[in-house]
């Protein structure tokens, strides 16, 4: 096997687990907004927060929840 070979086996396998991380990361953030949402409208990952815009009593809101588990509502 030829070193490229290798390497771009070892690249696609890090963006395989970068990409279930992110999926891990905006389904615990969802689990984490709709504690204070009734359902959700639209979410954005980002490298270290994921933004969740959702429906609670009538207003939308939009929380904010970090890597480090803080959520940050407006």
């Amino acid at each position: 096997m030829s070193f490229f070979y290798l390497w771009y086996l070892a690249c696609s396998e890090r963006e395989k687990v970068e990409k279930m991380d992110e999926k891990r990361r905006i389904n615990m953030a969802q689990e984490k907004a709709l504690e204070s949402m009734d359902y959700i409208l639209d979410y954005h990952a980002a490298p270290d927060f994921v933004e969740v815009v959702g429906r609670a009593g009538g207003d939308t809101v939009t929380v904010r929840v970090y890597n480090d588990g803080s959520k940050y509502e407006r």
